[in-house]
C-alpha cells in the first residue's frame, strides 16, 4: 500500500511522455476526444477581383509534330501526369526510454506475469507473500530479519505474488513453475494470501503454521515454514489481539535454527 502521491506523480509522468509521443506523431488530440463545432473555423477562400470578359480570340490551328517514337497501338501516358509520390512511412513508436517512461513503469512492464523478485535469487531465504504492504509493515520485516534471524534485508530474495483478478491458485500455479529455476533450499510463506497461492483458496493459514513442510519442484524440494504477514500482525494489534505477533517470533526463532545449521 505505496504512498498515494507517489502513484499519481508516476502516474503523471507516464501520461506526460505519452502525450509528448502523440505530439510527436501529428497527434493534436486525445483518443475518442471531442472537438466542439464552434472550435472548428473554416477557412475562408481568397476573393478575386472581378475581371470582364475580354472579347473571344480566334483558336489557334494546332500543328502537328513528328513523333520520333514508332506507335506500337499501346495507350501512351499523358505528358502531364505527375509521378506518383512514395507512400509516407510511419513513425516507428519509441521505446520506453526514449518515450520518457519511469523506472517503476518500466519495472511493472517487465516483472514476470506472477510474482516479482527482489533481492538475490541464490540467497539461503526465501520470503514469499502478497504484494502491497504498507511503509510500516516493511519496517517490521526488517526488524524481524535483523533482530531475529540476524541478516539484512539485501541478503534475502523477496518474492511478492501479484493481487489482480486471477484466483491466487493461478498465481501459485506460475510460481511453482518458477521454483525450477530459482530452486530454494528455505522458503519463509507470510500471509493468508501466499498460503492460499501455493495451497488453494480454502486452506487456512492457522492450520498450516507452526510446523515445517517441504516444497517441491523440478529436480528438488524446500523446506517452508508458514507465518503471519508483518501487515496482517500490525491490524490485529490495533484491535487487541497480540497472539499473531508472539506465533510470528516462534516461526522466526525456528527459522533461525535452521539457517545456523545449514
Amino acid at each position: 500500500m505505496s504512498n498515494a502521491m507517489d502513484e499519481v506523480a508516476t502516474l503523471t509522468a507516464d501520461l506526460r511522455a505519452w502525450l509528448e509521443w502523440q505530439g510527436e506523431l501529428g497527434a493534436s488530440a486525445l483518443p475518442r476526444e471531442s472537438i466542439p463545432a464552434s472550435e472548428l473555423h473554416p477557412i475562408p477562400e481568397p476573393t478575386r477581383p472581378v475581371q470582364r470578359a475580354a472579347p473571344p480570340r480566334p483558336k489557334p490551328i494546332p500543328q502537328q509534330r513528328p513523333s520520333s517514337r514508332v506507335s506500337t497501338g499501346a495507350p501512351t501516358e499523358s505528358p502531364i501526369a505527375s509521378p506518383s509520390k512514395p507512400a509516407s512511412t510511419p513513425k516507428e513508436r519509441p521505446s520506453g526510454q526514449a518515450a520518457g517512461m519511469s523506472d517503476k513503469w518500466k519495472a511493472l512492464m517487465a516483472a514476470p506475469t506472477t510474482h516479482r523478485l527482489s533481492g538475490p535469487q541464490d540467497a539461503a531465504l526465501m520470503i514469499v507473500r502478497g504484494s502491497g504492504s504498507s511503509p510500516k509493515a516493511e519496517a517490521m520485516l526488517d526488524r524481524m530479519l535483523e533482530n531475529v534471524l540476524g541478516v539484512q534485508r539485501n541478503a534475502v530474495c523477496i518474492v511478492d505474488l501479484h493481487r489482480d483478478t486471477r484466483s491466487p491458485a493461478d498465481i501459485g500455479a506460475g510460481f511453482r513453475k518458477a521454483l525450477s529455476q530459482l530452486k530454494p533450499s528455505l522458503l519463509l510463506v507470510m500471509g493468508r494470501f501466499a498460503v492460499q497461492a501455493l495451497y488453494g483458496d480454502d486452506q487456512a493459514l492457522d492450520s498450516l503454521r507452526g510446523r515445517w513442510m517441504d516444497i517441491g519442484y523440478e529436480d528438488g524440494k524446500a523446506a517452508l515454514r508458514v507465518t503471519h504477514h508483518p501487515e496482517a500482525i500490525l491490524l490485529l494489534a490495533a484491535r487487541g489481539q497480540t497472539a499473531p505477533k508472539r506465533e510470528t517470533f516462534d516461526d522466526l526463532k525456528a527459522l533461525s535454527e535452521r539457517l545456523t545449521s545449514a
